[in-house]
């Protein structure tokens, strides 16, 4: 008995601890945010000297914590790296120092250039080119953040006389709702006789950690996530979105503590899992369960779920169901409930008030209320990946008998570049590579469509028009890095079998027999056949690319004759190749 009575005092100082462990983690966290954006603040302008010392940087960064902060910064436990300047040459320090508070510790780092004078062109580029980095890397951005937001924000921080200029057009990824986007900015900072480059890739945060959850029904992120991905998983099979309710919701909460004891479709008293469900719900429609172990995500228990070969498919595609339920406990068990009812949807509004959104990526953020005949409501994540894009926006169609639109209030922008003329055969081609995010122009004005491309470039945009899938983080290549823009594209050619052996040779240029040979692997490798090319060999894989590129409508011969599969590749045509190829 006194056995039990200590492991059972234990279990209580755990349950105790635990919370104000946690607690005292987040609060550490946002003493370091804190200190972190006092510290920059206070580096912002300040120029070293060559006689700059380790002591007296730490006394800066100390001296400029908030007030009441508990952040400690041990000055043995502080680095300076000093590139020191001359008569002719810009300095650099490198300070990093390591933030200490409750126990937890997290590294900061200043860096900054200077010159021996602080009057000088060099001097006073160098000034203002630190501000502009400075402002640039902290800015927040969203997918509609312009290049002249960013421009703007950049002159506002110049104090020295320098000018700015776009180096390279900005380039834009969007975030979606797994995948951080960014922005490439490239600018150049003039003084008199000096000039100096600023290169900054912006994060744009994914949507995932800023989507909004229902707050009246039992319900954690991990099985939210279980509803958006089940609901992925019917929409892709053609089927229409499921919405949960509370009392489906409340009876796998209750189905999640009976795995702890009977991992069994039956209850631990042995009823049937549905008696879980409140009693006055349990004769609405037929009811049907998933269950799985060992899942600590709702990405991971939906994938089980479609693997498995009992029965678990089947109840997520099951077209008759139009609700269900979720759970997914802490010990790493998932459970769902379906349930097929005539109860039909007859309103719906959005949890932000309104249906009218500023861009595509505002979708992920929301969800929908859906209030049923009987007065039940239920819930659903909005999701661009379960809805059908119409003109003005967004569909979703619900299981329940409800069809919602969302409309998108951004107009789109219409490219102008001075060297693609209005009835230039590519100009489709070339809007839709710009809207598409697959490439920029070569400046703000122009498009080059006549410049040849490098393997590298055409590896990239082949990359971005797939979605930038990213397989491993393993490098196949031994003559690029990560660098390199084109690291990932490489890789993931390379994984999916575009390109062999270890050398990625991204400066060779690319030929018209290279690019629809690509397409040709992404597509399958599909049969295809022809004989209308005197230059094109009548057999082997790169003809068979050549014959099904032409088949499926992504290019002709150069005449009725010949392909020219040698002649490099251009940036028009490339585009009209990926547009042809993807925009089916």
């Amino acid at each position: 008995m006194k056995k039990y009575l200590s492991l059972l005092l234990c279990i209580c100082m755990i349950l105790t601890v635990l919370p104000l462990g946690v607690s005292a983690a987040t609060t550490s966290k946002e003493e370091f945010v804190a200190a972190k954006e006092a510290i920059n603040a206070a580096f912002h302008g300040y120029m070293p000297t060559n006689d700059i010392t380790k002591e007296e940087l730490v006394q800066i960064a100390a001296d400029a914590l908030p007030a009441g902060s508990r952040v400690r910064i041990p000055a043995n436990m502080a680095n300076l790296y000093l590139d020191k300047a001359t008569e002719n040459e810009s300095g650099f320090m490198n300070f990093t120092m390591v933030l200490m508070c409750d126990g937890n510790a997290s590294q900061h780092a200043v860096n900054q250039e200077y010159s021996l004078s602080q009057d000088t062109d060099e001097s006073r580029m160098l000034f203002d080119r630190s501000m502009i980095s400075e402002v640039l890397e902290y800015y927040p951005v969203t997918n509609l953040t312009t290049e002249e937001e960013l421009i703007a924000a950049a002159k506002a921080e110049i104090t020295k006389g320098s000018t700015l200029h776009i180096d390279q057009k900005t380039f834009v990824k969007n975030a979606t709702f797994e995948t951080d986007g960014y922005i490439d900015v490239y600018f150049s900072v003039k003084n008199g006789s000096e000039s100096g480059l600023i290169y900054k890739r912006i994060e744009i945060p994914c949507f995932k950690d800023s989507q909004k959850m229902p707050t009246d029904l039992p319900l954690n992120k991990e099985e939210w996530d279980i509803v958006r991905y089940t609901n992925r998983e019917r929409y892709t099979n053609g089927l229409k979105p499921l919405t949960i309710t509370e009392f489906l919701q409340s009876a796998c909460d209750m189905r999640e503590t009976d795995m702890c004891i009977c991992w069994e479709h039956t209850r631990p008293d042995g009823k049937p899992f549905y008696t879980a469900v409140a009693e006055k719900y349990q004769t609405r429609g037929t009811m049907t369960e998933n269950i799985s172990k060992l899942t600590p995500t709702g990405i991971d228990a939906v994938a089980s779920w479609m693997q498995s070969t009992a029965g678990h498919r089947e109840n997520i595609l099951d077209s008759s169901h139009d609700i269900f339920g979720v759970g997914l406990s802490t010990l790493q068990y998932g459970v769902q409930i379906f349930m097929t009812q005539n109860n039909p949807i007859v309103s719906v509004e959005s949890s932000s008030g309104s249906f009218h959104f500023n861009y595509e990526g505002e979708l992920y953020t929301e969800y929908l209320i859906c209030t049923h005949k009987d007065g039940i409501v239920s819930y659903v994540p909005l999701d661009m990946d379960c809805m059908t894009k119409v003109p003005g926006g967004y569909k979703m169609e619900l299981a329940a008998g409800y069809e919602v639109m969302c409309c998108i209030d951004i107009p789109e922008e219409t490219i102008e570049f001075d060297d693609v003329a209005d009835d230039a055969w590519y100009v489709d081609s070339v809007q839709w590579a710009v809207d598409n995010k697959i490439t920029t122009g070569t400046s703000a004005s122009t498009f080059s469509p006549d410049q040849i491309c490098s393997r590298a470039q055409v590896i990239t945009f082949l990359w971005r028009a797939a979605g930038e899938p990213l397989y491993s983080d393993m490098n196949h290549f031994i003559d690029i890095t990560k660098d390199d823009y084109f690291y990932n594209a490489a890789n993931w050619a390379a994984r999916s079998d575009l390109l062999t052996g270890n050398l990625f040779y991204g400066t060779d240029l690319c030929t018209r027999s290279d690019a629809v040979y690509y397409l040709w692997m992404l597509a399958g490798k599909p049969a295809a056949y022809g004989s209308q090319f005197t230059d094109v060999p009548l057999s082997g894989d790169r003809s068979t690319a050549i014959f099904w590129a032409v088949q499926a409508g992504i290019t002709n011969g150069t005449s009725a004759t010949t392909f020219s599969p040698n002649d490099t590749c251009t940036r028009a045509q490339i585009v009209t190749f990926l547009m042809r190829a993807f925009n089916k």
